[in-house]
């Protein structure tokens, strides 16, 4: 006679349930941190837009000189090389995420696996069960005709 939650690789579907739950926790905080690179990236293509936008109106509107235009030409050349180091955090975070996903996806597809293992073994047990019971009730049946026919004759 089989145990009651006999599958044997229950600890195994336990622990994928877990690692799943960590990885989705794990891949929520990389999409949070991509996302945070990402709007980065977007204030400082930002400022060179206003930056730039700014140098052009005070170009239009006077004459400036050569020490504030290569103030300006500095701080535009800081600002490209910020939103270039920010884009390789930006693609590194992506790839992170990238990553993360198919550990994540790779990981649910083992557990879904184990699950419908489990399903077809509760389903074989629960053949088993109503087999066993269909004999007893044989049995039973088999006994009492067999008692109440002797009773009869």
């Amino acid at each position: 006679m089989s145990k009651q939650n006999s599958f044997r690789l229950q600890s195994v579907l336990n622990y994928k349930s877990s690692l799943v739950d960590s990885l989705e926790t794990e891949f929520a905080q990389l999409r949070a941190l991509q996302k945070s690179e990402e709007d980065a990236l977007a204030h400082l293509e930002t400022m060179v837009q206003d930056h730039t936008a700014s140098l052009q109106r005070q170009q239009k509107n006077g004459v400036l000189d050569c020490q504030t235009i290569e103030l300006h030409q500095k701080y535009l050349h800081f600002l490209h090389a910020h939103v270039e180091r920010q884009k390789i955090r930006v693609a590194e975070t992506r790839a992170q995420v990238e990553t993360k996903r198919e550990e994540l996806v790779k990981t649910m597809q083992e557990q879904k696996t184990l699950e419908k293992l489990k399903d077809r073994h509760v389903a074989r047990e629960l053949i088993e069960l109503n087999r066993r019971e269909g004999r007893i009730v044989d049995d039973l049946v088999t006994t009492r005709y067999a008692r109440e026919g002797y009773s009869h004759a």
